[in-house]
């Protein structure tokens, strides 16, 4: 990706002196300005229909990540069941109390007490279906986003790493592409998720092209922008449907594409184990 707004164009040229008797040589340095965006893309039939028919339920076997006029993926962390409930003052699960709006599985971590030391999202990738991709046509690296607040995850904020090139920072963070696979670190996400009480967000995931970036820009289906008055007196269902409609610029800026592996998968399939997986290291008290 060239930053065609720091190009120039020099003139080199030459011309006689008012007495056309000697060659005088000079140079004029134009600079670009303004330009525009000429990529054309031609979506494959495979990435065409994989998009229409996503699995916004179950989720689906393989994540189709697409910079520019691409997409993006969405993920919901732990089962959307919730037939039990967490007594804080005991730290036992609770039968019976119909739910509490937590997640069962999200309920069951915070009864252990654990003490969160690491949690990682692997995202392994589709070798297969990349495997006419040369490895510096793949993404560099890949974002995780709070897709409910249109802002990054909370590790995010909590890397101060910084590198001089656009999307080398940010290097605990990670969402390098390892050539096999990228890893994005959760820690700091999932210790607020079970000791307190954070909202378990739809997290986004997109590919990236500079990590300093945490600009969004919203899609043309959303006609009418909010301002951030109206958005800090938005109920929390409200403001989910709104940033849902935005994408980062990081992913709008970057043409190039992957498959990575999702989570519809049974235990009998032979790719069972390259599964979307959510690591957790912890602690027992």
């Amino acid at each position: 990706m060239l930053n065609f707004k720091k190009a120039t164009v020099t003139i080199s040229y030459s011309f006689k002196d008012v007495n056309n008797t000697t060659e005088v040589d000079r140079t004029m340095v134009l600079g670009v300005g303004n330009t525009v965006n000429i990529l054309q893309h031609t979506n494959s039939a495979q990435y065409s229909t994989a998009i229409a028919s996503a699995n916004t339920t179950s989720g689906d076997k393989k994540l189709f990540l697409k910079g520019g006029n691409g997409s993006v993926g969405y993920i919901d962390l732990f089962a959307s069941i919730d037939n039990v409930g967490f007594d804080r003052t005991t730290g036992k699960i609770v039968t019976g109390s119909g739910g509490n709006g937590v997640p069962d599985e999200l309920d069951y971590l915070k009864a252990k007490g654990w003490l969160i030391n690491e949690a990682n999202l692997v995202f392994n990738i589709d070798q297969p279906a990349m495997s006419s991709i040369l490895f510096e046509n793949q993404p560099n690296r890949i974002l995780v986003y709070n897709a409910n607040n249109k802002i990054p995850v909370t590790d995010y904020y909590y890397d101060n790493t910084s590198s001089t090139k656009a999307n080398r920072g940010k290097i605990v963070y990670n969402g390098f592409n390892t050539s096999t696979q990228y890893k994005v670190r959760i820690t700091n996400y999932i210790r607020n998720l079970v000791n307190k009480d954070s909202t378990n967000v739809k997290l986004g995931i997109c590919v990236n092209q500079n990590i300093n970036n945490v600009v969004f820009s919203a899609k043309k289906s959303l006609t009418t922008e909010i301002t951030n008055n109206q958005w800090t007196t938005m109920g929390q269902s409200e403001r989910k449907e709104h940033a849902m409609k935005f994408v980062p610029n990081a992913s709008i800026m970057n043409p190039l594409g992957t498959v990575l592996y999702g989570n519809n998968f049974a235990p009998t399939d032979a790719d069972y184990a390259k599964r979307l997986k959510l690591e957790i290291w912890y602690t027992k008290p």
